[in-house]
């Protein structure tokens, strides 16, 4: 039984970890001074609208990585 219970609390100990990461990457890949980055995907794109999808997609992603991890560590919690 201590070998589940050591098992869910790194489970549980990772997503604290991740959670405020996948926030941090997800507001840099959304429009608040990513400059650098875009101009860099832009030129291996050629397009502006490519870059912008990828950059939004990606922003997209890690919010939802974030929510995800979130609500498990919020149930992982309460039990």
């Amino acid at each position: 039984m201590t070998v589940v219970n050591s098992m869910e609390k790194l489970k549980v100990k990772i997503r604290k970890n991740l959670t405020p990461l996948f926030l941090v990457v997800a507001t840099f890949l959304n429009p608040l001074g990513f400059d650098v980055a875009f101009y860099s995907v832009m030129e291996m794109t050629n397009s502006y609208w490519t870059t912008t999808l990828i950059f939004y997609l990606g922003s997209a992603l890690f919010f939802g990585l974030y929510f995800w991890f979130r609500s498990k560590d919020k149930k992982a919690t309460k039990v």
